[in-house]
């Protein structure tokens, strides 16, 4: 007769253990039990009742002991879903759905699935001059950073496809849905930017199959799309014609970090030709 994980001679085993002198404690060592399963065992043998499990209202459990531990163990691990998981118990005798373990990991183990984050493989370096930069301004004010000009490129890729995880259309059948088009070898385009508390820079867009190396960056970016927004002189119209600041010559440069823009000769260009670029404008510096 079934007894739950417990069998009836493990029981008795123990009542017997318990008779001959041995404590609560150390019958369950010896058996790898529970105390409180002895101690319910003992408690039940003393008041003349069954030791065998009273039968249970309901349907049987059909996660079995066995199982439950596998699927327990199964948390945390990669490339561990519920379907593997069931065809990994079938295999073993166990038949249970993908859908009883997921009731399980849910409710009985509180666990949720998640995807893994993304984080960036940043070295101990790079940590470092992060955590000195965050020192040396955590007490800026904020027109200490209005005069900041930051600056930055990102690609976009032309006929991106989105997730199809969550990029879902309800309908009534599939034929009803807008397919998406895409190349086999969609093109991207890299685009640069700055931007300050009062205005915004020209869009500069790189050309297809220019590398944004040293020379580029400087000449092309730096040089004329920079400066040509640092040198605005008007104080009204729209974030991309107005000046970016009252006072100009109190302005801060920001880069990124990729190697191209690390050579002192790129950041020099900026501080170097500025005073004679707002001059020859007309700008207050």
């Amino acid at each position: 007769m079934n007894v739950g994980d417990h069998g009836v001679e493990l029981r008795s085993k123990a009542i017997g253990m318990l008779e001959g002198g041995l404590t609560q404690k150390e019958v369950a060592t010896r058996l790898s039990v529970g105390v409180r399963s002895v101690r319910r065992w003992w408690s039940q043998h003393k008041c003349g009742e069954t030791i065998e499990t009273k039968p249970r209202s309901g349907r049987p459990q059909i996660l079995k002991r066995v199982s439950r531990i596998v699927i327990k163990r199964s948390l945390g691990k990669r490339r561990q879903s519920t379907r593997k998981l069931s065809r990994r118990l079938s295999i073993k005798g166990n038949l249970i759905s993908h859908m009883t373990i997921q009731r399980h990991l849910a409710q009985r183990l509180d666990a949720r699935p998640y995807k893994r984050p993304k984080w960036p493989k940043i070295t101990q370096k790079i940590k470092e001059n992060r955590l000195k930069f965050a020192r040396n301004h955590e007490n800026w004010s904020c027109e200490d950073w209005n005069n900041v000009f930051w600056s930055d490129e990102s690609p976009f890729e032309l006929f991106h496809s989105p997730n199809r995880q969550n990029d879902r259309v309800w309908a009534i059948g599939s034929q009803n849905i807008e397919p998406i088009f895409q190349v086999k070898f969609p093109a991207k385009n890299i685009v640069w930017g700055m931007m300050s508390h009062r205005a915004l820079s020209e869009l500069h867009i790189v050309p297809q199959k220019q590398t944004v190396n040293g020379a580029y960056y400087r000449n092309e970016i730096l040089k004329k799309t920079c400066l040509d927004a640092i040198a605005r002189k008007a104080k009204k119209w729209s974030v991309i014609e107005r000046s970016r600041l009252e006072n100009m010559s109190e302005f801060l440069f920001m880069q990124d970090g990729a190697t191209r823009t690390h050579g002192q000769c790129h950041a020099a260009v900026v501080f170097r030709e500025v005073p004679s670029v707002l001059e020859e404008r007309g700008v207050a510096s």
